[in-house]
């Protein structure tokens, strides 16, 4: 398990570094582009801080900033799935099983997005709460897409990593 950490912290401080501070700057122009609007927050400008896709009111920076959140997540979860199978995956076939090592890693991968949107959805409550009104199936969207996802990626490249090795 310490490997798959050490691995993780070398994807994230390597790899996508950049990636996480574009966010972090996305994130902030849009806090303060509706802090700045005269209209009072609405719960759907609050859904497109989160990163929410509402069908109701699509607009444009809604969906740019759930797709580059989506992609992160994308991003992150493929970098660490697929790193033991581009840099040691002598070490890894020959210490355990690929389907124990993937197991763990999908655990490990799951657990950091969780716990990153629960961080980012506290800062954003801490930021807002007396703005608008905080709701836990906001909380829900806001994780479970991410997470829906980073499961949807991991059984895709799990696939993808099988075929190659049978091939290869």
């Amino acid at each position: 398990m310490k490997y798959n950490w050490l691995v993780l912290k070398s994807v994230l401080k390597n790899r996508t570094k950049k990636l996480i501070a574009v966010s972090i700057v996305l994130l902030i122009s849009i806090l303060l582009l509706i802090w700045f609007n005269p209209d009072p927050i609405s719960h759907q400008d609050l859904e497109l801080i989160l990163g929410i896709p509402n069908v109701d009111s699509l607009n444009f920076i809604g969906i740019l900033w759930f797709i580059y959140q989506l992609f992160v997540s994308i991003c992150v979860t493929y970098l660490y799935l697929s790193y033991d199978f581009h840099n040691s995956y002598e070490f890894v076939k020959l210490r355990i099983t690929f389907m124990k090592c993937w197991i763990q890693k999908l655990c490990i991968v799951l657990l950091f997005i969780f716990i990153l949107r629960c961080i980012y959805f506290l800062i954003i409550f801490s930021l807002l709460h007396n703005y608008c009104t905080f709701s836990i199936c906001d909380f829900i969207l806001c994780t479970g897409i991410h997470l829906c996802s980073v499961i949807v990626v991991a059984f895709l490249s799990m696939l993808f990593m099988i075929f190659k090795v049978n091939i290869g």
